[in-house]
């Protein structure tokens, strides 16, 4: 900040008295003058001509333009990359003309250079890609006609049009020559900054054509700024995006890349500390705090639980952001909220305006997780049973939960379409959401208590030290209030629904309208019933959790059969398949007057019972366990409950070796008191 500005965003003492008298009647609250907030603004040169208020990141800034190998980071949308792209273009192309008062006015002696910066947010490309390599050869030809750009090559004699025709339509000769040409003529270095390079990558991952095509070019013009930067033709070649596609042959293709995005170093280059928030917003903190008539104190913790808790490196060291879009949306919806008479104020829906979803509502959720999983869905009827178990899971999971992730996955799938083959999507899927923002980091397991002494902690020093969480994996969790109301009420919603749809597709036979699994349920075929669950049904990914005991097991089991209920009942509203409305609720734990069956599936017609058991690899073999499962539901007569109804009985041995149903048998129990044979399944190969 400058330091002439330091006293203008302070509420004066007298408009603080007037605004306690006007708190305490019926008023309008006049706001102060404050400096202008940077809404929307993406041009440093603009946000400093109008006098706007920057948090001054250029001490880091510094820091960053003297690594020596072309930089890559990565951060969520509207986290401030294009400002960054535009603070460096402005810093490169004119020097500190428009850093006055700021950090690195008394750090930076270089000389300007020119400046191609490009932006593929800017940029059309036709879903088909059609005019992929015109469209890419218009924004590099564009961006050398800037003035950036132009004044020096109309010093080294350097006539783009005729480099224009020689180079036929083909962006990277275009780039290859021109910048060549001019540092052979010249013996000075240009300056290449890249914003969102991965913007019309993720516009087509649904259509794996266009999607392959597109990384193939990125991979080709990446090699060729690989070569100037090898040829020393660049000063500082910077790249900014949301994901990292590393195994895509683009940013791999660099071998010396540096990948800023996790570094301890510069993990608050973008968003707001809390000591920032305080020292460039203390106003508008005191502002809010009177409207809500609580304590400055309490405003920020308000706005640290909805705003705050983004973290971008795995140790204690790592200073939180908050995110800069709702932070300074939410100090803006202060001005509406402010000319409100008390009365209105006062109110849940007025306060929830000032601390809305801002991020959410610019943006955040996109299409691209919905392509993400238009495209993992495309081949489901094909799927392997990981796959399937996968969607089971997004179906049962509460994403608002912390959860783990292994250290080599994180950094081997950095780019989420590694593979793209419809397996590994919860991982895949994960990997996706940390990047998008979604998920932060967490610190192995603190506290409470730790992670606020984290949060007031000095700022990191210029070490990195190792990433401190124990073992090899690292832990994460959704960073506020504002992204955890965002999956809850929009993206969750969204995504159950393309996976309901997709499961009543794996789950119908079409044309014979076979109900996967409550067919041979009811039916009480012991063959058909352990075929169909080891066929389809081998529960999660995550197996160790799902197989700890026999409760995870039953719970499992239970919700995958309310995820089959609620497909056949989407598909029976469609008009496309028989209803499902003979079963009428699926209860775990079902009491009974001698005891709890695991599972009980009431039907209008016939009910279902299971009892199951859990073989570990020692102790009872899995034939013991059968026949004790068969005694249990007998002498504990679970379905005396429905006494009057028939009962199909189903005892089930799951392995946590193999992870699949090792031994399964099943008897009937009539309405009148008699009972079939019990028929066992065929014993598998496996034979525990």
């Amino acid at each position: 900040m400058d330091p002439m500005d330091q006293n203008s965003i302070k509420i004066e003492s007298a408009d603080v008295a007037a605004a306690k008298t006007a708190v305490a009647t019926d008023v309008v609250l006049k706001a102060p003058d404050f400096k202008a907030l940077p809404t929307n603004v993406s041009d440093f040169g603009f946000l400093r001509t109008n006098h706007q208020i920057y948090v001054d990141k250029t001490a880091l800034i510094a820091e960053l333009v003297q690594i020596v190998s072309p930089v890559f980071v990565s951060r969520p949308r509207r986290f401030g990359k294009s400002l960054l792209c535009s603070t460096l273009a402005d810093l490169f192309a004119h020097g500190t003309e428009n850093f006055k008062g700021l950090a690195i006015e008394l750090l930076w002696n270089e000389p300007t250079y020119p400046v191609l910066k490009l932006s593929f947010t800017s940029t059309s490309v036709k879903a088909d890609n059609s005019n992929l390599d015109s469209a890419m050869f218009n924004m590099v030809f564009r961006g050398l006609k800037k003035q950036l750009v132009q004044q020096f090559l109309k010093a080294a004699h350097i006539d783009l049009e005729e480099y224009k025709q020689i180079s036929n339509g083909n962006a990277g000769d275009l780039l290859s020559s021109v910048l060549g040409d001019y540092y052979d003529q010249t013996q000075k270095q240009f300056v290449i900054i890249i914003d969102e390079y991965d913007s019309l990558i993720n516009q087509v991952i649904i259509n794996q054509s266009a999607f392959e095509e597109r990384v193939t070019w990125f991979s080709q013009f990446f090699n060729i700024l690989k070569d100037l930067y090898g040829n020393n033709c660049c000063r500082f070649l910077f790249i900014t995006g949301i994901t990292r596609y590393a195994h895509a042959g683009i940013l791999s293709g660099f071998n010396t890349l540096e990948d800023i995005t996790y570094n301890l170093d510069y993990c608050i280059l973008f968003g707001y500390t809390e000591e920032e928030l305080q020292q460039y917003f203390g106003s508008y903190i005191e502002y809010g705090a009177q409207l809500c008539e609580i304590s400055p104190a309490e405003y920020l913790k308000l706005l640290r639980q909805e705003y705050d808790g983004y973290s971008f490196y795995d140790s204690l060291a790592a200073t939180k952001v908050y995110n800069p879009c709702s932070i300074l949306k939410s100090f803006a919806a202060l001005k509406t909220f402010g000319k409100q008479p008390i009365s209105e104020r006062n109110t849940d829906k007025a306060k929830d305006n000032v601390f809305d979803r801002f991020w959410a509502s610019t943006g955040a959720l996109s299409t691209y997780f919905v392509n993400f999983f238009k495209r993992q869905l495309q081949n489901v009827q094909t799927a392997d049973n990981a796959t399937l178990n996968d969607l089971i899971w997004f179906m049962n999971s509460d994403l608002t939960q912390d959860f783990e992730l292994s250290k080599d996955l994180f950094y081997d799938t950095r780019n989420p379409y590694t593979m793209f083959n419809g397996k590994a999507i919860v991982p895949e899927f994960k990997v996706a959401m940390i990047q998008t923002g979604y998920y932060t980091f967490q610190v192995g397991g603190k506290s409470e208590g730790e992670r606020e002494f984290e949060r007031h902690s000095p700022s990191p020093s210029a070490n990195k030290p190792q990433n401190s969480s124990s073992g090899s994996k690292f832990w994460f969790t959704v960073p506020n209030q504002e992204v955890a109301k965002t999956l809850n009420k929009t993206f969750w919603p969204e995504i159950k629904s393309l996976v309901a749809t997709a499961l009543c597709d794996v789950f119908v036979r079409k044309g014979s309208d076979r109900r996967y699994l409550i067919d041979e349920m009811f039916a009480g075929d012991a063959d058909a019933m352990m075929s169909t669950l080891n066929e389809r049904f081998v529960i999660l990914s995550e197996k160790d959790e799902v197989f700890a005991d026999e409760d995870s097991l039953c719970r499992q089991l239970a919700n995958t059969l309310r995820i089959i209920m609620d497909a056949y009942d989407k598909i029976s509203e469609g008009g496309k398949a028989g209803s499902v409305s003979d079963i009428s609720s699926i209860i775990d734990e079902k009491r009974s007057p001698k005891g709890w069956a695991d599972l009980f599936v009431q039907g209008k017609h016939k009910n279902v019972i299971f009892e199951l058991k859990l073989y570990r690899g020692k102790g009872y073999s899995c034939d013991t366990l059968l026949q004790r499962a068969l005694k249990q539901i007998s002498k504990q007569r679970y379905y005396d409950q429905h006494p009057l109804q028939d009962t199909v009985c189903y005892a089930v041995v799951f392995s946590q070796k193999t992870y699949r149903v090792e031994r399964l048998a099943v008897f009937e129990r009539f309405s009148n008191g008699t009972y079939t044979e019990v028929t066992k399944a065929a014993i598998p190969l496996s034979g525990n």
